[in-house]
């Protein structure tokens, strides 16, 4: 008696060793690639116990690999519905570790995730749109370079905003009012001569209650002489969100979000990071403003 069994495809790709589902030479969609680099940084996020940046990578992989299957649709490609048969497989463990917080299976699943892109063991730079390397929260820049183990561009940038708030030219706002300087900090060091008294355009707002700063994108790069990307340079050091815009003709990567720089303002594009520039209130010098 003949027994046939057939494999499943993702049994078949083990059985090959776990092979990039697209081989070397041949063309990968971008979003392939960008779904792999997703998946590749899940590892670092989940072993810092970073869940908040792990779920948001699984959510990003999720837009990409929903890309590459519309792709697929308009050209049909023998290596890409491969790639999509073992991904659906793969992309169902995901989410389930991921929904039950398992760090093991998801550094597991993501792993094969980004072989199967071709990513995973890849040495040299990411593509300009793909998610930056992770950085753990413990070693993310704060003003004056602490937290790094040296000088970053970050870190100079965040040196930078201070020098610009302290020599009055531009100021900080309290996120509730836009007509006072955030309480319980040195005015001089928020940009303020005096309680009555901004000096400069408004670059954003302290949260105190948070203790976030929500920074107006373009005033802030505007009064910046930090060479570079502002943006760029706090979304590569994991500071501050990025944005995928998704339309009928790409997907664009913009660092930042869309949201209110103080609670009545209209929404713009803002930089929130979390607050590295209020330091200590300072009493006496509150004292002499008044």
């Amino acid at each position: 008696m003949l027994f046939i069994q057939a494999l499943a495809p993702e049994a078949q790709w083990a059985e090959q060793g776990w092979p990039a589902a697209m081989p070397a030479g041949k063309v990968r969609p971008v979003e392939l690639e960008l779904l792999g680099w997703a998946m590749r940084t899940v590892a670092p996020a989940t072993r810092a116990r970073d869940w908040p940046a792990a779920e948001d990578l699984v959510d990003e992989g999720s837009v990409w690999l929903a890309r590459v299957r519309v792709n697929s649709y308009a050209t049909p490609d023998r290596a890409l519905q491969r790639f999509l048969s073992i991904a659906d497989s793969l992309w169902s463990e995901v989410q389930r570790a991921v929904g039950a917080r398992e760090s093991d299976r998801l550094v597991y699943a993501t792993r094969l995730m980004s072989k199967l892109c071709g990513v995973a063991d890849f040495v040299g730079p990411r593509p300009e749109q793909a998610v930056p390397t992770y950085v753990p929260p413990a070693e993310r820049p704060h003003l004056g370079g602490a937290g790094s183990s040296s000088p970053s561009a970050a870190s100079q940038l965040l040196t930078d905003l201070s020098t610009v708030l302290s020599d009055h030219r531009g100021h900080l706002v309290d996120v509730a009012d836009h007509r006072r300087p955030p309480a319980d900090t040195r005015l001089k060091a928020m940009g303020w001569r005096s309680r009555l008294e901004p000096q400069g355009p408004p670059l954003g707002s302290l949260d105190a209650s948070e203790a976030t700063l929500r920074l107006r994108a373009q005033v802030t790069t505007d009064v910046l002489s930090t060479a570079g990307n502002p943006g760029r340079i706090l979304a590569a050091a994991w500071l501050i969100d990025t944005t995928l815009i998704v339309t009928p003709q790409g997907i664009d990567r913009v660092a930042g979000v869309v949201d209110t720089w103080w609670d009545q303002s209209e929404p713009e594009l803002i930089w929130r990071l979390p607050d590295v520039l209020s330091g200590s209130a300072d009493p006496e010098e509150d004292s002499r403003r008044r």
